[in-house]
């Protein structure tokens, strides 16, 4: 432990210490301040040799002057150093005598004499008084003069370095204590940014600029040019999301630029370059990039799943959207491995949304074949070629599809069980004795209604169902119901019986009009089983092919592969024979020869005969294409069993007195079409015929009134929905009402009139809704309400016009209308011909189709008369009427059993017969062009169902074709 300082040597040394120390403190603090400042311009080349050499050398001096502060703190609590230190700076002898006292001091031990300790004690004393305080004073001056100097000195090299590059010091310092190539305090680079933005082409938009830094969304691919002013010349200055760096470059006009290409969302800053440090400025720009999605695909209801015995045909509705264009848009069906993709559309790649459906029918061609789970997708492709197209995928549609034969097996049991209704409801009849009471034949009269009603809801009921996707084939459907309905009429007249002769006579009647339907019923089955064992056949022969392939497959290579498809198809084959053996005598035939060939099959398959397994199969699939029944011989010769019968000839006698009513109503109401048509261009004729110039002079004023009524409104609107949009259809709608005017067409200025005058209106109503930026109504209501008032006097007039034109056209086409109303009679009498053959014959028509029909032959008397009369507009309507009722019962009756239709057609693309005949190939001169496709275009629009539509609908094509 160091002895303490005897008084008179402590207050030496306070003396000099504080005349000294702080000198030497400054000194050594400026050394530290100027190396590091001289230290910040090495180390500012960012280099890590150059960082490495400052910092060493700043560790050294503070270390150094860490040690010597250490050395100091150990010297002043040591009496000898001290007064080496001090007093040698008076008197160096005197410091070495002091030194000895003070040894002499320390020797002399606490037990000595204490004479001997104050005689040392007093000898030490003597020779520290001998110190003068003011020779020490100038000598510790002099020495803090020196420390001063050097402590100058340093600080001149210090400023000196601040002089030379203020900015360079702090970028320096800066660069010394980064980390990561990262230095840590932001320096301002520049103040002001200005960006602009190079949107992809693709996107059709314009390029588009923003000022300053803080967040901006841009579409992913642009090329976003960063302009500034730099503060400080001579930095290497770049643009850095912390990962890659642009350097910026001369503009030409004192500015610098960088540009970035946007891929994902990246937060950019200016930084400045320093070897290998970055010095970043503390402001940032978030560029948020905005991808192009993938098109986004909805279909109505999906994801669902569907058994293909439930439904009929399967409707994809779907909506895509994209964010900037569409390209293509697929219906794709897939089961298992298979798919097949359908395209729906192929669009330009600007659409952005596209709405539309498909239907799949449960008898199309990828589904039939399919014996795996279908699923149904819709599919869209974009537009983008910076990261290359996408597609989006919608939910899907899962259909289950039933076993081969199924549906069609579940159809004919359902119409068997009618059929053994209706027999056991003949048996009744047979066996029924006519009671010779009233009450009690008005009761037996009630009950056979009751009977009768229940079978008929039977047969309304499996007529109207689907199953599977296949129906009751319509021929089929309308000669059951004709026979029922002969049957009500015979139940009726039974009703009416007053005698009870006359009540069995009429029971007799119902008896046979039973039988008859009966046998028609059983005879028509018949056919339909064969029908639907023989198709059915033909879809097994396919699976037998997958048999054979699979056994191949197994042979070879894939012998894992082949043997799963084997079983698969397999599995197939016995459920399928399952199925048609329900299908009447000739499906129960097929059913076993499938049930024989699989066993044989697959005996040579557990037998490892692969090749007889494949032959086996094949010599099954060309005995199901010729699906005759076995006991016929195989040479094709026709028997009762293959659906040519005796009793089908009844039938097939009755589908044909069918046909020859359909064929009879088609020609009805083409040729009285036609005839409505003929009368419309006459009467339209000899209204423009009629002072036509005159009436055009005076047009182009009114015209003029219509086009500067609707002049200060805008002619176009961002929103069709908002009051501008209403606004721009409503002077669309006037200039095609002056369009009109001019031309002399006063029916179309009327109908193009109220059209304005409406969406005049509706511009009003959304006007009073709407208010601009401060609230306040839009000033655009009171421009609405002078143009409907202008609008409306022009069409008060035109109207005029137009009921004077009518009055003078139905004198001057008298001799036209006498000529339709003859016509109108002539189409009377042969539809009221054909109702009454329908009633009568042994192929009734159904009732609905009946009612129709009479409606019709009413509608046209009423038409005959009206024109007589020259009630133009009267006549007019109810010849519509009587079209549209003509037209209606077309879709009653209809023109093929539409399962069938779609079951051949199918039939004819296998077979390779799509074209139903010769097809002339047209020749050059034929070629028409525009006109021929106009007319088609006009003409096929202009046939609407609704025949009070047709003119509407005509004059919307001549719009679009305008």
């Amino acid at each position: 432990m160091p002895r303490a300082l005897p008084p008179r040597l402590a207050h030496l040394a306070a003396i000099w210490r504080s005349r000294v120390g702080p000198a030497q403190r400054s000194a050594w603090f400026t050394l530290l301040v100027a190396a590091t400042f001289v230290g910040a311009h090495i180390a500012r080349a960012g280099t890590w040799t150059a960082r490495a050499c400052v910092a060493g050398a700043l560790a050294a001096v503070v270390l150094v002057w860490i040690a010597r502060a250490l050395w100091s703190f150990a010297v002043w609590r040591n009496p000898g150093r001290v007064a080496k230190r001090v007093i040698s700076r008076v008197d160096r002898d005197l410091a070495e005598r002091t030194d000895r006292a003070l040894r002499l001091a320390d020797r002399s031990a606490p037990n000595d004499d204490p004479v001997t300790r104050a005689l040392a004690h007093l000898h030490l004393d003597s020779l520290l008084a001998r110190v003068g305080h003011e020779r020490l004073e100038d000598r510790a001056g002099a020495a803090s003069v020196r420390w001063l100097v050097l402590a100058a000195l340093l600080l001149a090299t210090s400023m000196v370095a601040v002089v030379l590059g203020p900015l360079r010091v702090i970028e320096g310092l800066d660069v010394l204590i980064a980390r990561h190539g990262r230095a840590p305090v932001p320096i301002t680079w520049v103040e002001e940014i200005q960006g602009e933005v190079q949107v992809p082409r693709y996107l059709r938009q314009e390029n588009a600029s923003f000022l300053g830094y803080g967040r901006t969304q841009q579409p992913r691919g642009s090329v976003v040019s960063v302009r500034a002013a730099p503060l400080h010349p001579d930095r290497k200055l770049v643009l850095t999301d912390g990962t890659t760096e642009v350097p910026f470059v001369d503009d030409a006009h004192g500015a610098m630029i960088a540009r970035w290409t946007l891929t994902d969302s990246v937060t950019l800053q200016i930084g400045a370059r320093f070897g290998e440090v970055l010095i970043a400025q503390s402001d940032s720009l978030e560029l948020v990039s905005i991808p192009d999605e993938a098109p986004k695909v909805g279909v109505d209801g999906a994801p669902r799943t569907l058994r293909l015995l439930e439904v009929s045909d399967i409707e994809v509705r779907y909506e895509v959207t994209d964010d900037h264009g569409l390209t293509e848009i697929d219906l794709v069906l897939k089961a298992g491995d298979r798919e097949d993709r359908r395209v729906l559309a192929k669009l330009d790649g600007q659409t952005m949304f596209e709405r539309g459906s498909a239907v799949v029918r449960p008898n199309d061609r990828f589904v039939k074949k399919a014996f795996v789970p279908v699923e149904i997708t819709v599919e869209a492709r974009d537009n983008d070629p910076i990261t290359g197209p996408k597609w989006g995928r919608s939910a899907a549609i899962t259909v289950i599809p039933p076993a081969v034969g199924e549906a069609e097996a579940r159809r004919y049991k359902a119409l068997k069980d009618v059929l053994g209704g209706a027999v056991d409801l003949l048996a009744k009849r047979i066996d029924h004795e006519t009671p010779a009471d009233k009450k009690d034949r008005a009761t037996h009269v009630d009950l056979e209604q009751a009977d009768h009603k229940a079978l008929q809801s039977d047969v309304t009921r499996v007529v109207g169902e689907a199953f599977g996707g296949l129906k009751v084939p319509r021929s089929f459907g309308t000669l059951v119901i004709g026979r029922l309905e002969r049957i009500s009429a015979a139940i009726e007249a039974e009703r009416k019986a007053a005698t009870v002769e006359q009540a069995k006579a009429a029971h007799d009647k119902t008896r046979t009009a039973t039988e008859d339907a009966v046998l028609a019923f059983d005879s028509a089955l018949h056919m339909v089983a064969n029908v639907d064992a023989t198709t059915n056949a033909r879809r097994l022969a396919d699976a037998a092919e997958e048999v054979a392939s699979g056994a191949k497959q197994a042979r070879g290579s894939e012998r894992e592969r082949g043997l799963t498809r084997l079983k698969a198809s397999m599995g197939v084959l016995q459920s399928g024979a399952e199925w048609i053996s329900k299908l009447g005598a000739l499906g129960k035939d097929l059913g076993e020869v499938i049930l024989i060939g699989t066993r044989r099959v697959q005996r040579s398959v557990d037998a490892g005969e692969l090749d007889h397994a494949e032959l086996a199969a094949r010599d099954l699939a060309m005995r199901l294409r010729r699906p005759l029944p076995s006991f016929s011989g195989g040479g094709g010769r026709k028997s009762t069993e293959a659906g040519t019968s005796t009793q089908g000839q009844d039938g097939e006698g009755e589908n044909a007195q069918l046909d020859k009513a359909r064929q009879e109503i088609d020609k009805i109401a083409k040729e009285h079409g036609d005839e409505m048509k003929q009368l419309e261009d006459e009467l339209l004729k000899a209204m423009r015929d009629e002072n036509l110039d005159e009436l055009r002079q005076q047009g182009r004023e009114h015209a003029r009134a219509v086009r500067e009524a609707v002049r200060s409104l805008p002619s176009s609107a961002y929103d069709s929905s908002s009051a501008e949009g209403a606004a721009a259809m409503a002077k669309e709608g006037a200039h095609s009402m002056a369009d009109a005017l001019e031309s002399g067409n006063l029916p179309e200025a009327v109908a193009r009139g109220r059209n304005a005058l409406r969406a005049l209106e509706q511009a009003r109503r959304l006007a009073a809704q709407q208010h601009d930026f401060f609230g306040d109504p839009m000033n655009l209501g009171g421009e609405l309400d002078a143009a409907k008032a202008k609008v409306e006097r022009e069409q008060k007039w035109a109207e005029q016009q137009l009921e004077a034109q009518r009055k003078v056209m139905a004198e001057k086409a008298r001799g036209n209308l006498e000529r339709s109303a003859g016509a109108e009679e002539r189409f009377a009498q042969r539809t009221g011909e054909v109702s009454r053959k329908g009633k009568s014959t042994d192929a009734p028509m159904p009732k609905a189709m009946l009612d129709l029909l009479e409606s019709a032959e009413k509608a046209m008397k009423e038409s005959s008369k009206a024109l007589k009369n020259s009630e133009v507009d009267r006549g007019t309507e109810q010849q519509r009427e009587a079209q549209r009722l003509l037209e209606m019962a077309r879709e009653v009756q209809g023109s093929e059993e539409q399962n069938r239709e779609r079951g051949d057609s199918d039939n004819d693309a296998e077979r390779g017969d799509v074209t139903g005949g010769r097809v002339d190939i047209p020749k050059a001169e034929d070629f028409r062009g525009p006109e021929a496709f106009r007319k088609r275009v006009i003409e096929g629009l202009s046939r609407s169902r609704d025949p009070r539509l047709q003119q509407a609908v005509r004059r919307y094509a001549e719009g679009l074709l305008r």
